[in-house]
């Protein structure tokens, strides 16, 4: 099978030998190598998982294990006139909180605005749920929207609207 070369929402996360280097591929050739259409998003040796697109597919969110924890970092086109990432020449890496607390499994809503994730309220305490936090991207205004479930948050998916969720979580022994 030969994908087109506008496709540019494949991701592949290469672990082993590559380093476990984020790529964005933009099309497969016929030995299904990393080829002159692959881009290296990440340039360390951190585990990189969950890669999620923004709306307007300039920022990728993903979670990465550094500095001894997980936590959230963005890659993001930096010139308006690359039209994705494959063909971009800057692209800027950063952390999306500079703290102890993990976060995991980002996930942007389906309008762009909003980003969730899931965490902890306390670094290192095992005991603790993991609850989902949610960010306006554009105030930085975080809430964690699942308190009142008073239990792990295990899954979410965001709802059409950008406005509910849909998640697993275990409730008195029960899975839900």
């Amino acid at each position: 099978m030969q994908l087109k070369k506008k496709t540019t929402r494949q991701l592949s996360i290469a672990v082993g030998l590559l380093s476990f280097a984020a790529f964005i591929v933009q099309g497969l050739g016929p030995t299904w190598g990393f080829d002159e259409l692959a881009k290296q998003i990440t340039q360390t040796a951190a585990a990189e998982r969950q890669p999620t697109w923004a709306a307007d597919n300039r920022t990728i969110a993903y979670m990465s294990e550094r500095n001894g924890k997980w936590s959230i970092y963005t890659a993001t086109i930096e010139r308006k006139e690359d039209a994705n990432f494959p063909n971009a020449t800057t692209i800027i890496e950063r952390e999306l909180f500079n703290d102890n607390i993990e976060r995991t499994y980002p996930q942007y809503s389906p309008d762009g605005k909003y980003i969730a994730w899931q965490s902890m309220a306390r670094d290192g305490y095992e005991s603790d749920w993991n609850r989902l936090c949610v960010m306006n991207r554009e105030t930085g205004e975080k809430v964690f929207v699942s308190d009142d479930f008073k239990s792990n948050v295990d899954e979410f998916k965001w709802g059409k609207d950008s406005k509910s969720f849909y998640f697993l979580g275990v409730w008195h022994g029960e899975e839900h």
